[in-house]
């Protein structure tokens, strides 16, 4: 194998090649990698490594594939991945009976497959395949490539011209495939009836795992999608902005991760579906059904109603609730049923103000998990506390947060808590913090004057990092927890000082066996 490397980036060594001696003289070479080199061309001679099986010519600046490198007639592998700039492949391709790999990943000014590549009969790993309407370099190509596996992204559906063309892709004689992708590349109106057909004669193989639909002009999704036969266990609608309603999706036995983003007009979604829900910005969803088994619900920039449907979602265990932007306060009694959430997840809300004691969050004697973070206009937690199951407490950029939660001296699991860019918090609460705690963080938090008082009796802590606190000026009177075996302070002057070797500070830190105080982060 020859790898030839390039240390210097891209753009300061713009003019490699590769010399037409060297290729020459290495007759016998099995395996080339020149991936990460700015080369732009090969030179025909490469078309005399005839004992050639692997080549990868990843991420470099190539426009062009020699013609002669078709005469590779025992290549096997040829990577391509990121070649961004290349436009064409050559004509010859198809006679490069004995491929088996051919990575086009991340070459998107490639403008279509070469004439005839359905001939390629051998090959199992193809990734991308850009959909053509010139004799040779349509989807019909597929028709023999039954040997096709992993993932497959068909590019440029709306290129399909024909109908019988797509019927003749077989893609239902490929079962090797796992996770199948169709993207258009615009979403027009004018022609999604043909689109839709389009997308019901592209039905894959039921032993298909993964499924994503992308940019989808249709307005109606295929019957196929709600197969009981079908083994599908993660579906992704991204884009399919004219679709109203989903497929029969809880008829599919082992689907598992459901993600919808960007469907501007669906109204509805299926009632049996269970597993991993995502619904990113889709507006026009305001309820969603009672899923009696959904475990994992994401909701990303949606209709501030749908908000209400969570309450009946009772088998949560995970809820990531991003981007509601005219939301001040989360629905009384919204958290209540959700005995089974472990995880909580809040994060940018605009105009949210307070975790109130009529949401319900200490009532989750299940929960794990909260975070909570670009909640700027956040001014509160809920007094009655925090449920004494929670294990990690995070809390990130609330600006005008004055006082962290009360009662965290009763989260008996707390093992983790993170606070950071927090500008208005001066000091913590004078009871003291969790016995479970073992690491703390505290990061940016530009006010903050003073450490917990009674932090020497966490018995538990093992690190302690406290990063950019410019006005906390000292350690705790009564020093830090001898279990504490890492300490990391970061960008605070004031206490770098005191902590320093022969630093007033210096016998409360001596026991610490790993210890990174330092001025800035690359000192």
């Amino acid at each position: 194998m020859l790898l030839l490397c390039n240390k210097s980036s891209p753009r300061e060594n713009s003019n490699v090649t590769v010399p037409h001696d060297l290729v020459c003289t290495l007759r016998c070479l099995r395996s080339l990698d020149m991936s990460h080199i700015s080369i732009k061309e090969l030179p025909d001679s490469v078309g005399n490594l005839m004992h050639m099986r692997y080549l990868d010519l990843s991420h470099t600046d190539i426009k062009e594939l020699p013609e002669s490198i078709c005469s590779l007639c025992n290549l096997q592998t040829l990577i391509l991945v990121n070649c961004s700039k290349l436009l064409i492949l050559p004509k010859g391709t198809k006679d490069l009976m004995n491929l088996r790999h051919l990575d086009l990943t991340g070459c998107w000014h490639l403008r279509s497959m070469p004439p005839y590549f359905g001939r390629l009969t051998s090959l199992q790993r193809l990734h991308r395949f850009i959909a053509g309407n010139e004799v040779g370099s349509g989807i019909s190509e597929l028709k023999d490539m039954n040997e096709l596996r992993a993932t497959l992204c068909i590019d440029r559906v709306e290129d399909i011209i024909n109908i019988e063309d797509a019927k003749e892709a077989n893609l239902k004689r490929k079962p090797y495939i796992h996770k199948l992708v169709l993207r258009w590349s615009r979403s027009q109106r004018v022609r999604d009836a043909i689109d839709e057909e389009l997308l019901e004669c592209l039905e894959p193989h039921t032993s298909l795992r993964e499924l994503t639909i992308d940019v989808y002009p249709g307005a109606k999704l295929p019957n196929w999608m709600g197969d009981s036969q079908s083994h599908l266990e993660s579906i992704e609608f991204i884009h399919c902005s004219y679709c109203k309603t989903l497929p029969p999706l809880g008829q599919l036995p082992f689907l598992k991760y459901l993600t919808i983003c960007m469907m501007l007009e669906l109204e509805s979604i299926g009632r049996e579906f269970m597993g991993m829900l995502e619904v990113l910005n889709c507006p026009s969803i305001t309820n969603l059904p009672k899923f009696p088994s959904l475990s994992d619900l994401l909701l990303d920039n949606c209709h501030e109603r749908v908000l209400c449907s969570v309450h009946f979602l009772t088998s949560l265990s995970s809820l990531e609730i991003l981007n509601f932007r005219r939301v001040d306060l989360l629905p009384d009694g919204l958290l209540q049923p959700l005995t089974a959430l472990k995880k909580l997840k809040i994060k940018n809300l605009h105009r949210f103000k307070a975790l109130q004691n009529e949401l319900g969050v200490q009532d989750l004697q299940s929960l794990q998990r909260l975070e909570i973070s670009c909640c700027p206009k956040l001014l509160s937690f809920a007094e009655k506390g925090l449920p004494s199951s929670l294990q990690h407490l995070s809390i990130d950029m609330c600006n005008t947060l004055k006082n962290l939660p009360s009662g965290l001296q009763n989260v008996f699991s707390l093992e983790e808590l993170h606070i950071s860019k927090c500008p208005k918090i001066v000091s913590f609460p004078e009871e003291k913090l969790g016995i479970s705690l073992k690491n703390l963080r505290l990061l940016s938090c530009a006010n903050l004057e003073s450490l917990p008082v009674r932090l020497h009796e966490l018995r538990n802590l093992e690190s302690l990092s406290i990063q950019s606190c410019p006005k906390l000026a000292c350690l705790p009177a009564s020093g830090l927890p001898a279990s504490l075996r890492s300490l990391s302070i970061m960008e605070c002057a004031l206490l770098k000082e005191r902590c320093a070797e022969g630093g007033e500070d210096w016998p409360k830190i001596e026991h610490i066996p790993e210890k990174h105080i330092k001025s800035v982060l690359n000192e």
